[in-house]
C-alpha cells in the first residue's frame, strides 16, 4: 500500500523502458514510441497509427496521454 517508486527509481526506471521497448516491438508508431522516449514532452502525436484499424473511433483518447502526458 505504500508508494516506494520513489527508493527504486532504478527499478522503475528499468520497468518504464522494458514497456516501452515492448510497444516497440509489437509495431507501435514511432511518433508514439518518441513521444513515450521524450516523458511526455510536448503535444502527443495524434497524427499517429495506433493500430491497424486507423483512424480510431470517434471519441477514442488514447491512454497513453493520461498515463505519460505533462499537465
Amino acid at each position: 500500500l505504500e508508494d516506494v517508486a520513489p527508493d527504486n527509481q532504478d527499478v522503475v526506471d528499468r520497468l518504464r523502458e522494458a514497456g516501452v521497448e515492448e510497444l516497440e516491438r509489437r509495431g507501435t508508431d514511432p511518433a508514439i514510441i518518441a513521444w513515450l522516449r521524450s516523458d511526455g514532452e510536448g503535444e502527443y502525436p495524434t497524427d499517429c497509427k495506433f493500430w491497424d484499424r486507423c483512424p480510431a473511433p470517434a471519441g477514442y483518447g488514447p491512454c497513453f496521454t493520461r498515463a505519460y502526458g505533462k499537465d
